[in-house]
Parts: structure tokens; sequence; C-alpha cells
């Protein structure tokens, strides 16, 4: 059974930034931009964020604007939501076979 928005929200806050590194370098860039936007954590972008390079994070960024500005997750179309879903569920199942994510089961 996967997890909350919430509970992966804070699993990926408590993990070490290397962990959180290799995460990021194993995820899609649409997977991340989507499953980011579906959490609404600002927190959480920003500890992401720090973990890009300058390029890397501006690109996500701009991206997250372009596609997901003014769309509120609660509030989305159901085919938006599932968009948001779809990410948040390959995020948490790349977060469960590494080593700080199988630890959080």
């Amino acid at each position: 059974m996967n997890p909350t928005p919430q509970q992966v929200t804070q699993q990926l806050l408590d993990w070490p930034e290397p962990d959180l590194r290799t995460l990021l370098r194993q995820l899609e860039h649409t997977t991340l931009r989507d499953a980011l936007w579906l959490l609404r954590s600002l927190p959480l972008l920003q500890t992401i964020v720090a973990q890009l390079s300058p390029a890397a994070a501006r690109l996500l960024l701009d991206d997250l604007e372009q596609t997901w500005w003014g769309c509120n997750p609660l509030r989305t179309s159901a085919a938006q939501q599932r968009q948001g879903e779809q990410a948040l569920t390959q995020l948490y199942a790349v977060m469960q076979k590494l080593p700080a994510g199988a630890a959080h089961d």
C-alpha cells in the first residue's frame, strides 16, 4: 500500500542528502515535476532544488511553473489528478529501491 502524500513528503525531507541525490538521478524529469506538484510542499521543493545544479534547478522550476501554474491538485481535472498520482506512485517505487527508502518500510 502506498503512503499518503504527506508521508512521502516527510520521508523525503528526512532522507540524507546523498540518498536524495541518488533518488533524483533515477527519476525522470516529468515524474519529479508532477510528483512535486501533487505533494505541494515548499520545504520539499526547496530541499530538492538545493540538491540540483543551478541549471537543473532552473529547468525544474520553469517547468513546474509552465505546466502547473495556478493548478491546485485538489481542484483539477480527473486526468490531471491521475497524472500527479501516477508520478507519485513512480516516485515511491524508486524510493523503495534505495536503502533510505527501504529503511522506512
